[in-house]
């Protein structure tokens, strides 16, 4: 359905381009100025296929786009406190998904960082709803730990910022990103959490590409 869309508009404007092309061939504006409507018109419907393609661009392109834009999406859409340590506890988000990129649902610490060593051994399970049908379910299996080197005196430290326990391209729910409702649930606790008490938080939001 998509590309017929695509499709349909490059046809369109294809048409547009040869009532140009002739148009301008009968007013008499020689060569030059035929070349020149057509090479106008070619650019038009380049941005627009670029500017209506976008969401189906490759995630490495899109997230590259944002980042030469200094658009501040790095910034968490959720962070909440979230208990972790409870089987079968769950909670339900509604984030404002704005950038056609990746987003994560992890852990992070709402002061302070997790040590380099920190092993999640936990389980969780994400769904995603649009009024109140089930759209999608996620599990974590590959969780991603986001290191840095944190400044300690005159030393550096490397110490994990946060972790990533899923992640999902905002593209996969494209008619559904402006209602989409991210329910979280805990499969299996990780009991070692239970060291960081009220520190830990649920985000949701974009990471910097490792």
């Amino acid at each position: 359905m998509i590309l017929l869309s695509i499709v349909m508009l490059f046809l369109l404007f294809m048409l547009v381009g040869m009532i140009v092309f002739i148009t301008l061939l009968v007013q008499g504006k020689g060569a030059s100025g035929v070349v020149l409507g057509v090479l106008f018109l070619g650019f038009i419907v380049f941005v627009l296929l670029l500017r209506f393609s976008f969401p189906w661009w490759p995630i490495g392109l899109r997230h590259s786009c944002y980042v030469a834009k200094n658009e501040d999406m790095y910034t968490p859409v959720i962070l909440e406190p979230f208990d972790f340590m409870t089987k079968g506890i769950s909670a339900s988000y509604l984030p404002n998904l704005e950038y056609w990129n990746e987003y994560s649902v992890g852990i992070r610490l709402s002061g302070g960082d997790f040590p380099e060593d920190f092993c999640y051994n936990g389980k969780i399970q994400v769904e995603f709803y649009y009024d109140e049908k089930l759209i999608d379910t996620y599990i974590s299996e590959d969780v991603v730990y986001h290191k840095y080197y944190r400044s300690e005196g005159d030393k550096l430290k490397l110490v994990n910022q946060k972790v990533g326990l899923i992640t999902f391209d905002v593209s996969a729910f494209r008619k559904y990103r402006d209602k989409l409702k991210i329910k979280v649930s805990v499969i299996e606790p990780d009991k070692e959490l239970k060291a960081y008490g009220d520190n830990l938080c649920l985000y949701i939001g974009i990471d910097r590409l490792l």
